[in-house]
């Protein structure tokens, strides 16, 4: 079995790829967004090859991510260990490359980094304008890029993810995520509902990874402050066949 996080995605995603593993709901936009284990994984090769070939991201690297709870963050984390970096889930630390959103391109646009890029989190694809010229639009520069990646091998001892007082190297983010996927029962055939908000303080490792590797799919929804949220988490859960709640 592999030793990293990436390599148990892709073997999750073998399985079954026409699946939906991630549907993304924000209901103040109405988007609702769905990736199949093959478009995820494409969006991942891609993210990878734009890390590795343009941005110089490699076995120790640090990718901070500046990102709310969203498909996209999880795209960037998947890439980063696709080519053994380390996800770092804050900007702070001098990181090789720091991936913001645009709520938080003011107070990061000037960060001590190797390099900036900013993602709209447009569900159109469209790029993030007006921005300073210094900071790259991920959105523009990864679709470019092929959707097929061929990985090195992974150094199972370099480090994979820092969040909060927590750094675990590839092995052990791995044994972390498929001991969470033993303890949320999130497995095959699973469908998790996750609600952003308070639950990703505590990590990607805590409430997507162990979904999205253990062979389960991942029903991400942003709320709003409507007065009925409650009826409409509902009745999402029931369009979606929600089995397991975080």
């Amino acid at each position: 079995m592999a030793q990293d996080l990436a390599g148990l995605l892709a073997a999750a995603i073998e399985r079954d790829p026409a699946r939906p593993l991630v549907t993304y709901y924000d209901r103040t936009s109405g988007e609702r967004t769905e990736l199949s284990g093959t478009t995820f994984a494409n969006w991942v090769a891609k993210t990878a090859n734009l890390l590795r070939d343009d941005l110089d991201v490699h076995a120790g690297s640090v990718v901070a991510l500046a990102l709310p709870m969203h498909w996209q963050q999880l795209v960037l984390a998947f890439g980063t260990w696709a080519v053994g970096g380390c996800v770092r889930e804050s900007p702070g630390g001098s990181p090789d490359v720091l991936v913001m959103s645009p709520d938080r391109l003011m107070e990061l646009a000037d960060a001590d980094a190797g390099e900036l890029l900013v993602t709209s989190l447009d569900p159109m694809g469209r790029p993030l304008e007006p921005r300073p010229d210094h900071v790259l639009d991920y959105t523009s520069e990864v679709r470019v890029h092929g959707d097929a990646f061929s990985p090195a091998p992974i150094d199972a001892g370099a480090p994979a993810y820092t969040g909060g007082s927590l750094t675990l190297d590839h092995a052990h983010a791995a044994a972390t995520a498929l001991s969470l996927v033993e303890q949320l029962g999130t497995g095959p055939g699973t469908r998790t509902l996750v609600v952003a908000g308070p639950l990703g303080e505590a990590g990607l490792l805590s409430w997507a990874v162990p979904t999205l590797v253990g062979g389960g799919s991942l029903v991400l929804v942003r709320t709003g402050e409507d007065a009925d949220t409650a009826e409409w988490l509902e009745r999402i859960a029931g369009q979606e066949g929600v089995t397991h709640r975080l």
